[in-house]
């Protein structure tokens, strides 16, 4: 029998004995950033920042959008909650990132993270922080408008109304002062996204505790000029690659690896890595393991 065949034979045994979560696969965050001096607001006690709005532009992604976090960064302000900030999308999707939050505590060179998957929204009246924070409007009131050449409303509430959508194009943040008095400043923006790939249709991903280490097995339905396979073990927030040799693409199938190394008293998740023929990579995972007992 073929060490491969023990080792699977070795997963069936063991595949009730173990817990595992399969995660949907999911491709790595590509930043895109612009670096410019912002003002806020242009001229005057209030009104549009300069340049409005400040753009990105989003090329070579593959795919569709699967998630879009967005950061302004450098942000000053002494009354931050005068700041309506809109991003939109390149095909017109809008979202408001910032609205009314904040107070009246000075900010100064502040970056800060918008996530949907955040675990709570922005302040309504304390000092802003970095984050990350949920999109955060508090206009609801008075219902928040942006000048022309911002889209009207109605807006999002999510990041995720970009989902679906084709990531590359112009990406446009739109700053609005909306009180007299108070002025601010930011160096620029990112927007952070995910999209789904068709190089390698992912058919199973999962991770299991076997004797000797920990087993990685995926099975591909479909790989569309693909390299090879990295396997990357994740304990807390590092990905280290366990893999020393890129494991060869066959056209499609089933792969295994053992992670030899694999700490036994943690939660263990796991990540592969494809590596395309054009040098580009794609993320799929996690397949998490408990720690042992």
């Amino acid at each position: 029998m073929s060490g491969l065949a023990r080792l699977r034979g070795r997963l069936l045994m063991l595949a009730g004995a173990v817990t595992v979560l399969i995660g949907a696969p999911s491709a790595l965050a590509v930043p895109f950033c612009t670096q410019i001096p912002i003002t806020i607001p242009a001229t005057g006690p209030s009104g549009a920042a300069t340049p409005y709005p400040v753009t990105v532009l989003v090329a070579g992604l593959s795919g569709t959008v699967t998630d879009v976090n967005a950061t302004v960064n450098g942000l000053t302000h002494t009354f931050p909650d005068d700041l309506d900030i809109l991003l939109v999308g390149p095909g017109g999707q809008s979202v408001v990132l910032l609205s009314d939050a904040g107070g009246g505590d000075d900010i100064s060179n502040l970056n800060v993270t918008l996530d949907d998957e955040a675990a709570t929204v922005a302040p309504a009246a304390t000092a802003l922080g970095p984050g990350p924070y949920k999109p955060t409007n508090y206009g609801l009131v008075e219902v928040d408008t942006w000048p022309a050449p911002a889209p009207a409303g109605p807006y999002g509430t999510a990041l995720s109304v970009f989902d679906g959508g084709n990531p590359n194009g112009t990406w446009s943040l739109y700053i609005f002062d909306d009180t007299v008095l108070d002025a601010g400043s930011a160096s620029g923006f990112c927007v952070d996204i995910r999209t789904t790939t068709t190089a390698v249709r992912m058919a199973g991903l999962s991770a299991a505790r076997v004797r000797g280490g920990l087993a990685v097995t995926w099975r591909t339905a479909s790989e569309v000029d693909t390299l090879g396979f990295h396997v990357y073990r994740q304990v807390g927030v590092k990905r280290v690659r366990v893999n020393t040799r890129l494991i060869s693409a066959k056209g499609r199938g089933s792969y295994s690896f053992l992670d030899r190394k694999a700490p036994k008293a943690k939660a263990v998740r796991y990540w592969v890595q494809v590596v395309n023929l054009d040098g580009s990579r794609t993320w799929y995972g996690p397949a998490r393991v408990t720690k042992r007992a």
